[in-house]
């Protein structure tokens, strides 16, 4: 299924979305929750994945 809308309806949406992400990020730091670097980050999304981790 498509569907067609104003490319201002998205951009507001993709805003809205990235609102949620960074107020969920700073709740868990607020926790004092677990941080990655971004080359952390980066190596951990390019690492060659094992059959077991699938």
């Amino acid at each position: 299924m498509a569907a067609l809308v104003p490319i201002a309806d998205f951009d507001a949406l993709e805003a809205a979305a990235d609102e949620l992400l960074a107020r969920e990020a700073e709740a868990v730091l607020a926790e004092g929750g677990p941080t990655a670097t971004m080359a952390e980050l980066l190596a951990d999304l390019f690492a060659e994945r094992s059959e077991d981790a699938a």
